[in-house]
Order: C-alpha cells, then sequence, then structure tokens
C-alpha cells in the first residue's frame, strides 16, 4: 500500500521555515504570545495553516523582489508580522495583494 502525502514538500519547507523563525524571534512578540498561550503543538499547527497564505503572498511578488529577496531568512521571517494571532488560527492582515504591494514597496535589494 502506497501512502499518499497530504501537502507538498514546498508547502512542508515553508511551514517549517515559519516554525523556524517563530522559534528563534524574541518576546514580546504577538506569535510568541500566541505560543504561550496556545501551546507548541498549536502553534505547529498554525505553521502549517499559514504556510499556504505566506506562499500565495511570495507567488505575488514582482519577480525582481522574488530574485533579490531569501525566502527563508528574510521573507518567511517578515510574514510573521502579517498576521493577527487573536484567533485559533493566525490570520493573514489584510488580503493576499496588498501584503505582497507593501512588502515589495519595503523590500530593498
Amino acid at each position: 500500500m502506497t501512502h499518499e502525502p497530504t501537502m507538498t514538500h514546498e508547502h512542508a519547507h515553508t511551514a517549517l521555515c515559519l516554525w523556524e523563525a517563530w522559534l528563534e524571534t524574541d518576546e514580546g512578540t504577538d506569535w510568541s504570545l500566541y505560543r504561550s498561550v496556545a501551546g507548541a503543538v498549536q502553534s505547529r499547527f498554525a505553521c502549517i495553516d499559514m504556510a499556504s497564505t505566506v506562499e500565495a503572498v511570495w507567488a505575488l511578488l514582482p519577480e525582481e523582489v522574488r530574485d533579490t529577496c531569501c525566502y527563508d531568512w528574510e521573507f518567511v521571517p517578515a510574514m510573521l508580522s502579517r498576521f493577527d494571532y487573536g484567533g485559533r488560527f493566525p490570520r493573514l492582515n489584510g488580503t493576499t495583494q496588498a501584503v505582497a504591494a507593501a512588502f515589495a514597496e519595503g523590500h530593498q535589494p
């Protein structure tokens, strides 16, 4: 019997990048508060849930931004501050288009 994956490797990679950035962030952020209240397991599930939104924002960035921005170490960590952590799962503050435009505007290659 073969096991069909439930997510792509790219999606898993994004979720892992989110989790790594989450853990490397100092206390006092909205996401560190979320983790202290919701716990590590729920926070890992949140990263899995957030990954598709992060990927959607990345896909909307102009090619010149994607070509000069490190996905793992620059873009994904910056995305943590673009979410609202008030619910069971964090939700993007704004549309993917608006967040992509704001990130592109602030990105300095």
